[in-house]
């Protein structure tokens, strides 16, 4: 047989796939037909033998995905076809790295794809999801408090969230353990003022930021100048997509750098989320 070939390789998995041999001729003994196919793995790095991963369920089940690898890893695949007598010989053995990289696709607000997201359920290891700041896998700030807290931006259960009323107020968040995003999109949910002033102080003029250096140098991502995206009503979103996506930051500024639709500047941010690829730097 021929050894395996990729259909996919993601962070955590690979994709392989083999073709099966040609049948033997109608003559032949029955029992010498291909029943099913067993493949073989090992990492690329050590010296363990290669050993049985997957046992197809038939000669027609020629594909199988292997998971819970770990990124930026090479490993050895080989496989054998088996007919009810015996087991044929290994194929050559084919070697396949895992990328280095996490893809946190956009498909709507609220979806479960993003970063923030990713994080809180510990790259996606967790059906459960925490807020990443308080797991320390990332950092929120604000500028100045009025009412909340900067983590709360981080949370999936909105709540009022806003900062002074200072101009140039920011909000910021910090990727931690080396983790990097070169963005596609973001998105920001209005942090409502009171139950009796839900669709004021509506952000309009920002601009979001992102640093690769821990804050070190600033990239201004997208300047909003009286972008009415957000609507006016209760714990609204708005998200944007951002030209580029090459360039990776590990931290991510949102600064009001005009009036809310008030005439306020309160920074009124009750969640932020960004989607793109995900490095580890």
């Amino acid at each position: 047989m021929n050894e395996p070939t990729l259909v996919e390789a993601t962070s955590n998995s690979i994709t392989v796939k083999w073709e099966a041999p040609p049948p033997p001729p109608p003559q032949q003994l029955q029992q010498l037909h291909v029943t099913r196919f067993t493949l073989f793995h090992r990492s690329a790095t050590g010296e363990e033998p290669l050993k049985e991963c997957f046992s197809s369920g038939g000669p027609d089940q020629t594909e199988f995905t292997l998971g819970g690898l770990e990124r930026d890893t090479e490993h050895c695949f080989a496989v054998c076809a088996v007919n009810a007598i015996s087991r044929g010989p290994l194929s050559e053995v084919a070697t396949f790295r895992t990328k280095t990289w996490v893809e946190c696709v956009f498909d709507h607000v609220e979806d479960t794809n993003g970063v923030i997201h990713w994080l809180g359920t510990n790259r996606n290891t967790s059906t459960t999801f925490q807020n990443p700041h308080l797991l320390g896998t990332a950092v929120a700030t604000w500028s100045s408090t009025r009412q909340g807290a900067p983590e709360n931006a981080l949370q999936h259960n909105t709540s009022n969230n806003f900062t002074k009323h200072k101009p140039n107020s920011w909000w910021q968040v910090e990727l931690k353990g080396g983790v990097c995003v070169a963005p596609t999109h973001y998105a920001i949910r209005h942090g409502a003022w009171n139950p009796f002033q839900v669709t004021a102080y509506v952000l309009r003029n920002w601009c979001l930021e992102g640093s690769p250096d821990s804050g070190a140098t600033w990239t201004v991502l997208q300047q909003h100048t009286q972008d009415t995206t957000i609507p006016k009503k209760r714990y609204a979103w708005g998200h944007w997509p951002l030209p580029g996506g090459k360039s990776l930051f590990n931290v991510f500024r949102v600064t009001q750098t005009g009036k809310n639709s008030s005439g306020a500047y309160n920074l009124m941010i009750g969640e932020f989320e960004v989607w793109g690829t995900v490095a580890l730097c």
